[in-house]
Formats: structure tokens, C-alpha cells, sequence
């Protein structure tokens, strides 16, 4: 299969960008509309200052499209986590805490704005709130992803080159979503745009979102644990 990268563990590939299966007008109308609500609460058009009900609509309004749109396919994205999934979860998430901070270390000494790993507060609400609005954020990333696919396979019929370039956009929409949450745009896209690889990669390797939102989950949470322990 000359047409996958070496990485890719899972030899199944990523469903609809290229016809097959085939999705609906109505089901691709459905994904865009759930990107642009999300967008519009991350951005606080629509705002909420409820950290919990926000983290639920953030996630219901991409969840509720994509469970419409991929019906009769769940299984196709949703996967049991095997034993060989767990190493490179958790090498990923280690390569994501290491980025994350020697992006932080970089944007100080330039004099800008620096939040590395960003910081949590401790609680079993917002534990919850973590675990629900993660769940959105890669459900958001992988309708890019594989909206994007489509778009550009049409155009390039070449599988590993509309990888790369629908990761790219995927990672640069992705960081744009937390301007003016976590600094200028520049950095945004730098630190979580291009640090959300790892878990673009992972999906890509395993095709499982359960692998990828395992190894974002324990990149937000690790730190945290690590501040109560030490």
C-alpha cells in the first residue's frame, strides 16, 4: 500500500474524503454548520461564562453533526484501544508536553505573551468539563481534517499529499480558534495549531479517536497531576 505512510499502523483508511463511503449534500451541510457554531463559541460570539454548560455546547454541536452525518459508521472512527496503541499515546503525549514547553520557553525569551502547558484547576467538575469539551475539540479537528481531505483529493487525487496538507490547515484553524485566549495569533498557531500533530498523528496512525482524545486528555491532565504530586 504504497498510498500510506510507513506510521500508519492501522491500514485502514480514513472514511468519506474519497467517496468512499459517500456522504449526502444534507450530511456534509451538517458538518460545516457544527464547525461554524463551534467556532462562534470559542470565539465568544455566543458566550457563556459557565465553564461546564460551555464545555457541553462546544462539544454537543460538533457531536450531534457528526453522529447524523457518519450514521451507520461509528465504527470506522470509534475503536477498542489496543495494546500496541498505548505506547505511542503516551511517547505522543510526551513529544506534545515537550513541545508545548520549548514553544513557552521560546515566545519568553522573544518577550511575548508565553502560557505553556496551559493551566487547569483542579476539581471533579472541572474534570468533567475536561473530559466533555476535549471529546469536542477532537471530534472539531477531525471533521476539518477530513472535510479538507475531500476538498483537496479532488484536486490532487494523491492520498499522502492531501494528508499533509489538510493536517496543516487542520492544525492552523485549530490554533486560530484560541486568539486572544492564549496570546496573538502567531503563537496560537505555533503552540496549539502545530502542537496538535501529535494528536493528528496518532489519529492517523491508529484510526481511532479514542486514541487520539486519550493522548490530548492525558497531555491536559498530566501536569496537573504532576503539580499535586510535586
Amino acid at each position: 500500500m504504497t498510498d500510506f505512510f510507513k506510521f500508519e499502523t492501522v491500514k485502514e483508511d480514513i472514511p468519506f474524503y474519497n467517496g468512499e463511503p459517500k456522504l449526502s449534500k444534507i450530511a456534509w451541510a451538517s458538518l460545516i454548520l457544527g464547525l461554524v457554531i463551534y467556532y462562534l463559541l470559542i470565539r465568544d460570539i455566543i458566550y457563556t461564562d459557565d465553564a461546564l454548560v460551555f464545555a457541553f455546547a462546544t462539544t454537543l454541536v460538533v457531536l450531534i453533526p457528526f453522529l447524523f452525518a457518519f450514521r451507520g459508521h461509528y465504527s470506522r472512527f470509534f475503536k477498542r484501544i489496543h495494546k500496541r496503541d498505548i505506547k505511542p499515546i503516551i511517547l505522543y503525549t510526551i513529544a506534545g508536553l515537550i513541545y508545548s514547553l520549548a514553544m513557552a520557553f521560546l515566545f519568553e525569551g522573544l518577550g511575548l505573551k508565553a502560557i505553556g502547558v496551559e493551566e487547569m484547576f483542579i476539581g471533579f467538575l472541572m474534570f468533567i468539563r475536561l473530559v466533555v469539551q476535549l471529546l469536542g475539540e477532537e471530534l472539531f479537528k477531525i471533521i476539518i481534517l477530513i472535510i479538507v481531505m475531500y476538498l483537496i483529493y479532488k484536486l490532487t487525487n494523491d492520498r499522502k499529499r492531501t494528508i499533509i496538507i489538510a493536517s496543516i490547515i487542520t492544525m492552523i484553524v485549530f490554533g486560530g480558534c484560541h486568539q486572544g485566549e492564549a496570546g496573538s495569533l502567531l503563537r496560537v498557531i505555533v503552540v496549539q495549531g502545530f502542537g496538535s500533530i501529535f494528536d493528528i498523528l496518532i489519529y492517523l496512525k491508529t484510526k481511532n479517536v479514542f486514541a487520539s482524545y486519550a493522548t490530548h486528555l492525558l497531555f491536559d491532565i498530566v501536569p496537573d497531576l504532576m503539580g499535586l504530586i510535586f
